[in-house]
């Protein structure tokens, strides 16, 4: 009998710590005031974030308890055995600038102004790791300057802003010093299939550079690869975030509807985060924009719900050692109690892709609408290129994108259930759970993606359940996808019609929307033979 692994169903309501811009793009799209309220997820207990620890926590635990119901928890011990505990903390558990500096001072890093701020946004500059780091030394000497002749009374606001307050954002140290593993990612967190396309596209890159170049691209330990070496810009969604105390992020939803994962190296961060079912409450009376902060003067009435939001806020206290699942859709503000450095991840996987698919479908339907003018200036193969290219320059990620890493994802699991592999032994618990999942198909999602990822197994390979999991949530995605993408073409956008094409660049984007839906649709049948060899379906 075929049966569905999938039969939680995915909430469609619904961006690191992330940018101001992440307000517009990414977070308020669960705030539709014409989609029906989402299902709250069920709160914290006694409104605190549930802790655990990281050697007592299990991969299937925490799928069914924490990343299924799109909840936080705080894990104790996540940092334990990584180089950068050791390396980027002090004997007196200070941030270690020292060490910094020596090991990747010449790196290029983007830092804000948090001083600055204004109405989440602040200056951004581009600098050299260690003339950031001079500036820290500089800056930590004037606060206990500071503190000595106020006999350790707080800094007045006033005095305190005279000042740059710099904070170290968004550095993909993983890519540019592939040589010092610096960490390793938490087993909880393995099944990212946002980094684990890129790194899969950065492969394929390699692979077909010449073989002087990839020589070139060797590793060298301690020396800078990837994206800075060249000049900043975006890769992955790995992050090195670091900067003194009273540096913060502002409130924001995370890029592309997407989890994240914060480990504190040092220092303590105080969290405040906001329940999806909550967002609406950081809007403003026009329904459109949302709130900078949780404590903004609106003196002006500005956001008449933003009282009742901060009266369903939870805050917690990050320590360091500890590593924070923030879900889908949670707004948050983030500030740093110490000097602080952590690790950062941005990920989706089949717990939220389709959350990322109703992100997308609204961006793409904003950035329709932002052109609507200029529709007749252009034919309707033109058009969707223009509409697809806003859509990614807004969200991150286009249509074309987000096939692309389904299929990268479907690729990886079918390559493993093809050639027969299991990575990750069943142990006697899992089982007893693989007949009952059958029989009781509502706990069947968390249990097949819990069946096959161990603490010691490689990052995103496990068992046979895990990969028919993944393979059933991309395959839904693929599918909703595949129908927005046909009926694009059957409105007459991107049909390949040469005779009434007019120009060689309307070919182009027509036959490239055509080879975007063949893939899709070549997928989604190996897709379908897969899991039909092993008795499931699609959903």
């Amino acid at each position: 009998m075929a049966v569905s692994l999938c039969s939680i169903p995915c909430d469609t309501s619904y961006a690191h710590e992330g940018t101001p811009e992440d307000n517009a793009n990414a977070g308020l799209a669960g705030a539709d005031a014409t989609a029906p309220p989402p299902p709250p997820p069920p709160p914290p207990p006694g409104g605190a974030v549930p802790r655990r620890r990281a050697c007592e926590l299990s991969y299937q635990r925490f799928c069914l308890e924490f990343m299924e119901p799109n909840v936080p928890v705080l894990i104790e011990g996540a940092t334990e055995g990584w180089a950068a505990a050791q390396d980027w903390r002090a004997p007196d558990g200070s941030v270690d600038l020292d060490f910094l500096e020596q090991r990747f001072g010449n790196a290029q890093v983007l830092v804000t102004d948090t001083a600055r701020c204004h109405q989440g946004s602040g200056p951004c500059e581009s600098m050299r790791l260690a003339d950031f780091l001079a500036w820290w030394w500089q800056h930590r000497q004037q606060r206990q300057q500071q503190q000595q002749q106020l006999n350790g009374a707080p800094i007045a606001a006033e005095r305190d802003e005279e000042e740059p307050r710099w904070y170290c954002k968004d550095w993909h140290l993983a890519s540019e010093f592939p040589g010092y593993q610096a960490y390793t990612c938490p087993a909880f967190f393995q099944d990212d299939w946002l980094n684990e396309w890129f790194d899969s596209q950065q492969q394929q890159q390699q692979e077909a550079a010449p073989a002087p170049q990839q020589a070139e691209q060797a590793d060298v330990d301690g020396q800078q690869q990837g994206p800075s070496a060249g000049g900043i810009q975006a890769s992955d969604y790995r992050f090195v975030y670091l900067g003194p105390a009273g540096t913060s992020t502002p409130l924001h939803a995370d890029v592309l509807r997407s989890f994240s994962w914060s480990a504190n190296i040092a220092g303590r961060k105080l969290w405040r985060l906001l329940p999806p079912q909550y967002t609406h409450l950081l809007l403003d009376r026009h329904g459109r924009d949302a709130a900078w902060d949780f404590f903004a003067d609106d003196s002006g009435g500005e956001f008449p719900g933003l009282a009742e939001a901060r009266s369903h806020l939870v805050s917690l206290v990050q320590q360091p050692g500890e590593a924070l699942f923030v879900p889908s859709g949670w707004f948050h503000t983030v500030e740093n109690l110490d000097d602080c450095v952590s690790i950062n991840h941005n990920w989706f996987n089949g717990h939220n892709a389709c959350w990322v698919w109703a992100l997308l479908r609204r961006e793409r339907q904003q950035a329709e609408a932002a052109i609507e003018d200029c529709r007749q200036l252009c034919s309707p193969a033109e058009f969707e290129g223009l509409v697809q290219r806003n859509l990614g320059a807004n969200a991150g990620l286009d249509w074309a994108g987000l096939g692309s890493l389904l299929r990268c994802i479907a690729d990886h699991s079918l390559a493993m259930l093809e050639a027969g592999q299991d990575s990750t032994p069943a142990s006697t618990d899992q089982a007893a759970e693989e007949p009952a999942a059958i029989e009781q198909p509502a706990v069947a999602a968390a249990a097949a993606a819990a069946a096959g990822l161990a603490a010691q197994s490689k990052p995103a390979l496990g068992g046979r359940g895990y990969h028919a999991f993944r393979l059933q949530r991309a395959a839904y995605v693929l599918q909703e996808l595949l129908a927005e993408q046909r009926r694009i073409d059957g409105a007459g956008c991107c049909c390949c019609d040469t005779d009434a094409m007019q120009t060689k660049q309307e070919v182009q984007q027509a036959a490239y929307h055509a080879a975007q839906i063949a893939a899709n649709s070549v997928c989604l049948k190996r897709i379908a033979q897969q899991l039909h060899a092993m008795g499931l379906e699609l959903l």
